[in-house]
């Protein structure tokens, strides 16, 4: 699935990423559950792939 978003789109995405990274970072911190914190840490791990993937590439409408 490819979408074209705007600079501002993508800022905003990105920054929302970063966010649930930090929250996701004091869950793991927080949680005494081997295996929940398993699964956490791979979400954390899709996050950062994420925030690499829009932070770099151009993902971005022209002309808008």
């Amino acid at each position: 699935m490819n979408q074209e978003l705007t600079e501002k789109e993508q800022t905003y995405l990105v920054e929302l990423l970063k966010e649930r990274l930090g929250t996701q970072r004091e869950q793991i911190y927080h949680t005494d559950t081997s295996t929940f914190k398993d699964q956490m840490k791979e979400e954390a791990a899709i996050l950062r792939s994420l925030i690499a993937k829009f932070a770099e590439e151009p993902q971005l409408k022209t002309g808008t």
